[in-house]
């Protein structure tokens, strides 16, 4: 009902953008676990109760036009002083994404250059870029001020006590995975041993708790600008631009403290390029949002990838069950292959 409302009309379109990018942003997350999801752009109940799953490709096309749209209505500037409401930006850098997982290399690139020239945001130091402060920032969320949690992911990573076990460790496989130096390593992870056995586990949030009302020292980062940088690099690379490519790669690369692409391989070819950037983006944003799980996906090699490590492996398995409870609750909806109801 905005559109109809006696709001300012500059007041409308941000909300109306801040709506968009939400909803995106949501189905975003839907159709990349679950694949095609219903499709609600209507607010009559009646008929959203028993919407049917809509093909995930036309999912995907809504997140794009509401995207785009949303960028088009926000501004550039947030509406507060931190960065924990949508603002053009945060509706371009997602894009940006969207863009590279529908393979569209030339929009990816000018997305992602948007947002890497506007110079309210820089890559931090490591142990700064998750801080409520940080530049690198481009969309956060903020945890209640009434709640002595600081972010969700510091309270589900970090011990509950000096000598408890992580709930989650990372797999060996990624352990191994940072190469000798990364200094992502040191700045992202701790080790702990209980009961003679070492677990390793994310530290990217670093503050679990804080005083009830009392200013977070850290906010949970949706987008940051480490991202763009990869995308952009990935999209270079699959147009054959390897020196650009490169180039973007090598900013993330020199942040964690490792040798420049340039100087140690300058002749590398187009698919070796793209593993490095796949591996940079897994070892840059594990333990955020999934990442890994989207790519090893969108790149069609999880099944290479899992099969040899995730006991049980299925194709199937690359996309989630639809709960029971939907299912129960609207008899419209089917059960994504491989899985019973």
């Amino acid at each position: 009902g905005l559109q109809a409302s006696s709001l300012p009309s500059s007041v409308r379109d941000r909300l109306s953008g801040e709506m968009l990018f939400a909803r995106a942003f949501i189905y975003f997350q839907l159709a990349s676990l679950y694949g095609g999801v219903p499709l609600i752009l209507t607010t009559n109940f009646a008929q959203n109760e028993s919407a049917p799953r809509t093909e995930a490709a036309q999912v995907w096309m809504q997140i794009i036009k509401d995207l785009e749209t949303a960028a088009e209505l926000l501004p550039a500037i947030y509406p507060t002083s931190n960065r924990l409401r949508a603002n053009k930006q945060s509706a371009i850098a997602l894009l940006g994404r969207l863009y590279l997982y529908q393979q569209q290399w030339e929009k990816a690139i000018t997305a992602t250059t948007a947002v890497i020239t506007d110079n309210r945001y820089a890559l931090e130091i490591l142990n700064n870029a998750f801080l409520a402060t940080s530049k690198e920032a481009i969309l956060q969320i903020s945890m209640p001020p009434t709640s002595t949690s600081v972010t969700w992911e510091a309270t589900i990573f970090l011990p509950s006590s000096a000598t408890a076990r992580p709930t989650f460790s990372l797999t060996d496989t990624l352990v191994k995975s940072f190469d000798n130096g990364d200094q992502r390593f040191s700045a992202w992870t701790l080790r702990r041993a209980v009961s003679g056995t070492t677990y390793t586990y994310p530290n990217k949030y670093k503050s679990r708790t804080a005083t009830a009302g009392a200013a977070k020292p850290e906010y949970i980062v949706v987008l940051r600008l480490a991202e763009q940088y990869l995308i952009r690099a990935e999209a270079w690379a699959m147009q054959g631009n390897l020196v650009n490519a490169i180039n973007d790669l090598d900013v993330i690369r020199v942040r964690a403290g490792l040798p420049k692409i340039a100087d140690t391989s300058p002749s590398i070819s187009k698919d070796d390029l793209l593993k490095v950037i796949a591996h940079e983006r897994q070892i840059e944003l594990f333990a955020e949002w999934g990442h890994r799980w989207l790519d090893l996906r969108r790149t069609g090699s999880i099944d290479t990838r899992l099969s040899g490590i995730k006991m049980g492996w299925q194709s199937y398995k690359a996309l989630y069950p639809i709960p029971f409870t939907q299912i129960r609750d609207n008899p419209a909806l089917t059960q994504n292959p491989g899985y019973s109801n």
